[in-house]
């Protein structure tokens, strides 16, 4: 039975960020930012670098930081990591 709900979970997560995804035209080569590295952001991730695209993700729990390492460009976790990240894409 766990099974079955696992599979519904993981079934209605990715129609949501695929919606998501094809909705806001996300191509090659662009950048997504993802707040929050639950379920749905570790989806979006995933598909989003199967697209090709940049992730980077932002997250104030450091204890997800090891799931999102193989798919985020850029790991933020704290207020000061996400001001270094806004310096850095504004060119500043």
């Amino acid at each position: 039975m766990s099974l079955t709900i696992a599979a519904s979970s993981a079934n209605c997560a990715l129609s949501q960020v695929f919606f998501s995804l094809d909705r806001v035209n996300l191509r090659y080569d662009e950048t997504l930012l993802v707040q929050g590295a639950g379920g749905l952001g570790l989806h979006a991730m995933a598909v989003a670098k199967a697209r090709g695209a940049r992730v980077i993700a932002i997250d104030g729990v450091d204890l997800r930081s090891n799931e999102r390492k193989p798919l985020a460009l850029m790991n933020l976790s704290t207020c000061a990591s996400i001001l270094q990240w806004r310096r850095v894409s504004s060119g500043a």
